[in-house]
């Protein structure tokens, strides 16, 4: 992909079955899973360069098709077919496989930056309803026996970060 395309993800808006105060962009979806990846990378003792850069690359391949809603993906996954191919784009690019655990802080950096961003804009029964459907599965997600403790600590601290009230400026 080239430079020119990478930077047309301002123009490419997310949310586009529920409705919100106002558009999302894909870069700025990309920006805030980047920051809340490295967060949670810094915390868990993870190299948050490698992070950074797996989730500037993480929805790329929406800057050619567009924002795929989450039934969409799930779908496609049923039938044997991975829209968002994270680990193949990650390796073509820089040359190194995600391992499982770097792959996991960016899964759940994604799904806690679009829980925050509905937590702000959602407007409407729907949205509240797909707001509390994303919710309980990122708390299974999180919650889950399989995640490294280091990382769901982590997780966990980032997200109360995240929802407090208390500012620098």
């Amino acid at each position: 992909m080239k430079i020119n395309d990478i930077l047309r993800a301002s123009g490419v808006t997310r949310w586009h079955i529920v409705r919100t105060v106002r558009p999302q962009s894909l870069a700025e979806h990309t920006f805030d899973v980047t920051m809340i990846a490295r967060a949670v990378a810094k915390i868990a003792g993870y190299d948050d360069y490698e992070i950074t850069k797996a989730a500037l690359l993480h929805d790329l391949d929406e800057i050619i098709t567009g924002d795929f809603p989450t039934p969409t993906k799930q779908k496609a996954r049923d039938n044997g077919w991975e829209l968002n191919d994270l680990g193949k784009r990650y390796k073509e690019i820089t040359g190194r496989e995600l391992n499982p655990d770097e792959a996991l802080i960016i899964q759940l950096a994604d799904k806690m930056a679009d829980l925050y961003w509905l937590w702000l804009h959602a407007l409407g029964p729907h949205a509240n309803c797909v707001y509390e459907s994303m919710a309980e599965y990122y708390n299974e997600l999180v919650r889950s026996e399989s995640i490294p403790d280091n990382i769901r600590e982590a997780a966990l601290e980032v997200q109360m970060q995240m929802l407090s009230e208390e500012f620098t400026i």
